[in-house]
């Protein structure tokens, strides 16, 4: 078995739903907005 990559880590790590065919769901835990490139919140 081939070791795995950091994407994959984490991939694995966070994903809570996959089907074949669709579009798989995952947790994402922290997201992170800039306040310089993201659109101002009203």
């Amino acid at each position: 078995m081939a070791p795995k990559t950091m994407f994959e880590k984490i991939w694995e790590s966070h994903l809570v739903h996959e089907e074949e065919g669709q579009s798989s769901v995952i947790y994402i835990d922290l997201h992170l907005v800039h306040e310089v490139t993201s659109p101002r919140a009203l």
